[in-house]
């Protein structure tokens, strides 16, 4: 028998709903997915996905968030709401269905902070993939919303002879322009000539921003007044592709950022502009006059795999006077950087150039708080990074706290110049310090070293030994100088591309060359840390 000091009824145990609000909001926000970043490809589906990859971990927490929904009204009413606050569209068939709940119940996406679209909306394949999803969930008083209207019959007309179908671009624009609370938008973009940009899509949200009483596509509250961050994605599937085939991929590819750049004019609170994939074209052309003036509230600027040259850098810069940070990693494509460079010959930057990237440091560079660039080579063009292809201006940006720079973008073409000690290249106020150990000269080791066998590397390491030993000098003098020259230092990671500089033979940890220094820098209470690229 049990005993009735400890025996529980049904009724008396905890339950999750019987748990404090307080509680409960913090178990849901614990819950809610961590969208992964931009570059990365859409999942297939969710069985072939590995625990602990990015995606796996997102879908499994949108799935908890879901079987929450039918467990009790008051867990559906939270968990529906995080849910919607931030929504990922990865699918033709999910795209259709948001815009079903959007009018179906308008009210669940009020609060909608986020909104991912990971279609390349102008790709043949999701044409048809969502005119089947709209055929599949959309019913006769939908229609008019996708297919019927003037509007989508005149863009239709309009697009049939070059056999573009439009009508994704024109759902996502319908989506967009009813999300009156977004503060995020990523939008994954064509790019090549194949698939067009977004013509209708950029129109709609500029055209019918603020408007009323036109047509049925007038949203009803003003849209993108809280927009802060713009992320345009290039179609990273299509990325893997011309980077894996070997048979004539385009000679130039990525996202063209100034066809979007309208987007910027109807977006008065945006601060973060992130690209990924980006073809470089960054000199603004006919938007300088409208344009320009609207990038000004732009604080932080992140490029991943781009093929932005020193001097478009310079024209960013120029453009953006408050800018905090701006990120720059190259695309890892030399056949096609060369390529890139060649329309560079017809401008003659001498030495000393008012439009190279270090004038634009010096004169607009002063609110930077985090620099992160480089570029793998930059054939014969020195001059647009600077004089002696080196950044000077470097020692006067005082905000500077974050610095993530190539060990040849500080020397340039003087690296054996005593003068040039390292702490009197940097800039006084550095926190966190992060030197790649690359050198344009490198680049062909660099992309051969994945074929080197045991000799090849024992043969790269020993050419490079009077190279360690300067390095290492460097590295200690630096230790010594930074006490005085960069006092507030915290933090100094050193990135080694070619492992087989520093070590000749693999499980040999890429600290070993370094005890010396990680010791003078531990004295100084700076954290030393070396890893591979």
């Amino acid at each position: 028998m049990a005993n009735p000091e400890t025996s529980t009824t049904q009724h008396d145990r905890p339950t999750l709903e019987s748990l404090p609000s307080e509680m409960l909001h913090c178990i849901l926000d614990y819950m809610m997915p961590e969208e992964p970043e931009i570059g990365e490809t859409r999942p297939v589906n969710y069985s072939s996905l590995v625990p602990g990859e990015d995606w796996h971990s997102f879908l499994s927490h949108r799935r908890a968030l879901w079987s929450l929904c039918l467990v009790s009204r008051k867990l559906a009413s939270l968990a529906q709401g995080r849910l919607h606050k931030e929504v990922v569209i990865f699918t033709e068939e999910s795209l259709v269905l948001f815009l079903r709940t959007l009018e179906d119940s308008s009210q669940l996406v009020q609060d909608t902070r986020s909104f991912s679209c990971r279609l390349t909306l102008s790709r043949p394949g999701v044409v048809r993939d969502v005119h089947r999803a709209l055929n599949m969930h959309c019913d006769e008083e939908m229609r008019p919303l996708v297919d019927k209207s003037d509007d989508f019959r005149t863009y239709h007309e309009l697009d049939r002879p070059e056999g573009h179908d439009r009508t994704p671009e024109a759902i996502v624009s319908y989506i967009l322009l009813r999300l009156p609370r977004l503060e995020t938008l990523l939008l994954q973009t064509p790019i090549c000539d194949d698939h067009p940009d977004y013509g209708v899509l950029v129109h709609d949200l500029v055209y019918y921003r603020g408007q009323s009483g036109l047509t049925m596509l007038d949203p009803p509250e003003t849209p993108f007044k809280h927009l802060k961050t713009l992320k345009l994605q290039g179609d990273p599937e299509l990325g893997k592709y011309f980077e894996e085939e070997s048979e004539d991929p385009p000679e130039c590819w990525g996202v063209d950022p100034l066809h979007y750049m309208p987007l910027f004019w109807i977006s008065s609170k945006l601060t973060t502009l992130e690209v990924s994939c980006d073809d470089g074209s960054w000199s603004f052309g006919n938007y300088e006059v409208r344009g320009s003036e609207h990038l000004g509230s732009l604080r932080h600027i992140y490029l991943h795999d781009s093929l932005t040259l020193p001097l478009k850098l310079g024209f960013i810069l120029q453009h953006t006077h408050q800018l905090e940070t701006l990120y720059m990693t190259p695309r890892d494509d030399p056949e096609e950087d060369d390529h890139h460079w060649e329309h560079m010959e017809h401008l003659n930057i001498k030495e000393g150039h008012d439009q190279s990237l270090d004038a634009a440091l010096g004169k607009y560079g002063m609110n930077l708080r985090h620099l992160d660039i480089g570029w793998l080579d930059v054939p014969g063009h020195g001059a647009l990074i600077g004089p002696n292809a080196r950044l000077p201006s470097l020692t006067k940006l005082a905000k500077l706290e974050k610095l993530a720079i190539q060990l040849v973008v500080l020397y340039g073409r003087q690296v054996a110049d005593p003068q040039l000690t390292l702490a009197g290249l940097l800039p006084p106020n550095l926190v966190e310090l992060v030197l790649e150990d690359w050198w344009f000269t490198d680049v062909d080791d660099y992309e051969d070293q994945d074929h080197w066998g045991a000799e090849d590397r024992v043969s790269h390491y020993r050419r490079k030994r009077d190279y360690r030993t300067n390095a290492l000098s460097t590295l200690l003098l630096f230790a010594e100088e930074s006490i005085t020259r960069q006092p507030k230092l915290e933090k100094l990671l050193l990135l080694c591309p070619i492992q087989w500089t520093w070590i000749a033979e693999e499980g040999i940890s890429p600290d070993f060359p370094f005890e010396e220094v990680k010791q003078a820098f531990q004295r100084r209470g700076v954290e030393f840390i070396v890893d591979e690229a």
